[in-house]
């Protein structure tokens, strides 16, 4: 399981994040939302990085998973 922190960019943490490896990214914590997730993986699929994005079972955050 990754951790993501708020002091760097979320799509350069997403970018080093291993395939298989995934993340669980909370609002609460890091002050980054859902949509705004789903967003930079939107853009970064246009880059050739494929993620998984789900919400479901967790309170408020997304759980990421790098797939390619």
């Amino acid at each position: 399981m990754v951790k993501i922190k708020k002091k760097q960019t979320l799509r350069g943490q997403l970018r080093e994040m291993s395939v298989g490896d995934s993340a669980e990214i909370s609002q609460r914590k890091t002050g980054y939302k859902p949509s705004i997730v789903r967003e930079a993986i939107c853009r970064m699929k246009k880059e050739g990085f494929l993620f998984e994005c789900t919400e479901k079972g967790l309170a408020d955050g997304i759980r990421v998973t790098r797939l390619q």
